[in-house]
């Protein structure tokens, strides 16, 4: 497998998209100490690790995205506890556009890289 690819079936992609988003407002939801359950955020192919950590002011979150597959597991980090719930916000709202730009190409069935 080569760095830095994370592998999606195509039937799945939106689905992803959606549940990414969810952690659309990872800091009010770590400030309000919201609780999210791995069992929410799963497709045939695609499961979320998700561990909330106690902070004094508000949760922090390690997200880590799952692809499974003939190939094996992927792994992609999308929240990283080490860092401000800014940044992760931040980060993952960047991967969220990135994503949604890319539908267009994806749905007409065009390679992505």
């Amino acid at each position: 497998m080569n760095a830095g690819y994370f592998p999606v079936y195509k039937s799945e992609f939106d689905s992803m998209i959606l549940m990414i988003d969810k952690f659309r407002n990872l800091r009010d939801d770590g400030l309000n100490r919201k609780f999210y359950n791995s069992t929410d955020f799963k497709t045939s192919h695609i499961t979320f690790q998700i561990e909330s950590i106690r902070r004094v002011y508000g949760d922090s979150y390690d997200i880590n995205m799952v692809s499974s597959g003939p190939f094996g597991q992927t792994i992609l980090k999308i929240s990283d506890q080490k860092f401000s719930l800014n940044e992760n916000e931040h980060s993952i709202r960047g991967l969220l556009s990135y994503l949604k730009s890319r539908k267009k190409e994806i749905d007409k069935g065009d390679f992505i890289q």
